[in-house]
């Protein structure tokens, strides 16, 4: 919700939803107009393959579904960068 939070002043409205807990995706992707679905996941695994859509669907979500944001090109510099600032700090 945090992170929600922090993106949603670029945008309308931001919504979370979870796999495993409240509130769960198909509620809070219920009767949402235009909206699109960005999937926090590091990877395309089990989640975002079936829970996600079986949520989506659930809720009569019609909107554009992204890639998981872990596929994002930058994302492997960002973690890289990550874990140098870290090994860099313990010399």
């Amino acid at each position: 919700m945090a992170l929600a939070a922090r993106i949603a002043p670029n945008f309308a409205r931001v919504v979370a939803g979870f796999v495993e807990q409240e509130p769960f995706i198909a509620d809070a992707a219920r009767d949402l107009d235009r909206a699109i679905s960005l999937p926090l996941f590091a990877l395309r695994a089990e989640h975002v393959l079936d829970d996600l859509p079986q949520a989506l669907d659930e809720a009569g979500f019609t909107g554009p579904r992204l890639d998981p944001v872990g596929l994002a090109p930058e994302v492997p510099a960002m973690i890289a960068a990550s874990i140098a600032k870290e090994v860099s700090s313990l010399k």
